[in-house]
């Protein structure tokens, strides 16, 4: 049987958990609806129980110390079993309860909600949430259900439901290329073309890096997917997109050699994707994947 300073622990080590993904205590409180004076009556008897400190507040917000980030990993299966009483708690409704989704901003822009409203009308019940991130959920924590990004993800409980290469290459919008013409080659783009990067290009494209570091003009940096295409559009320099965003605003840059294939995954949890509702999302997001042109 469990005792009263189990249960408060417990209940302290939640706390902490929902502080570890904050960058404040009084976020945490704002997010959960609670007082600043509960969060600390379970903070502080976690840390008066257990004889450490598990974090520091200061100006710039709250952190974990090393012994919290220690607490937390040691954590992760309760915090796994929480949130999959919840996934089990809606399965007898088969397709009701919610799905966390999770995927880079890049992705998003290329995914589009195709059909959505058609999914959304068949399965009224579902509660869909969405998470743009550069970052990597915790799928051992179950953060996210459904997660699509540029890599498998590491987690062992992680399995991959499908996989597509797409195509992408340079661009400018027609205004830059009434200004400043079409580049020579690369040398010439490097020396004398304006350049727009997204932080993570220098991550995912194969020899970016390098080409980021050689060129003399790079006009725009953003993490911003949403940001980046507007500038493009805008004409403010040369970019990297997958080839179907060919249109009226934006040319391929042909005469430039450069053009590659990068990676999507669609991934789920092992122990969840087959429950009805995130089998049916699943199924969904596989079939936009597949339907998406890669060229």
């Amino acid at each position: 049987m469990l005792t009263k300073k189990e249960i408060l622990k417990l209940e302290g080590l939640l706390y902490l958990y929902a502080l570890s993904k904050a960058s404040s205590k009084r976020e945490v409180c704002r997010n959960l609806g609670i007082s600043a004076d509960t969060l600390n009556k379970y903070l502080d008897f976690l840390e008066q129980e257990l004889g450490t400190r598990f974090f520091n507040s200061g100006g710039r917000g709250t952190s974990l110390t090393p012994e919290g980030y220690q607490l937390i990993k040691q954590s992760e299966n309760i915090i796994r079993t929480i949130r999959s009483i919840g996934n089990y708690e809606n399965e007898a409704s088969a397709y009701k309860g919610t799905i966390r989704l999770c995927m880079t901003d890049a992705i998003a822009d290329y995914f589009g909600p195709d059909n959505i409203f058609e999914f959304m009308q068949r399965f009224p019940d579902i509660n869909l949430e969405t998470t743009i991130t550069n970052k990597l959920p915790n799928m051992e924590t179950l953060e996210a259900d459904i997660f699509i990004g540029y890599q498998p993800h590491t987690d062992p409980d992680t399995v991959i439901i499908a996989h597509k290469q797409v195509c992408c290459r340079l661009f400018a919008a027609k205004r830059y290329l009434s200004l400043y013409g079409m580049p020579k080659n690369m040398d010439d783009m490097l020396e004398n073309h304006r350049i727009c990067d997204k932080h993570e290009h220098t991550v995912y494209v194969p020899q970016w890096k390098d080409i980021i570091s050689k060129a003399k003009h790079v006009v725009y940096r953003t993490n911003s997917i949403f940001q980046f295409r507007h500038y493009l559009n805008e004409g403010v320099g040369i970019g990297i997109c997958p080839t179907i965003y060919g249109n009226n605003k934006l040319y391929p840059i042909t005469s430039v050699d450069f053009e590659f294939d990068i990676d999507v995954f669609l991934m789920a949890h092992k122990d969840t994707k087959d429950m009805p509702r995130i089998r049916v999302m699943l199924d969904y997001l596989k079939e936009l994947l597949e339907n998406k042109p890669s060229y």
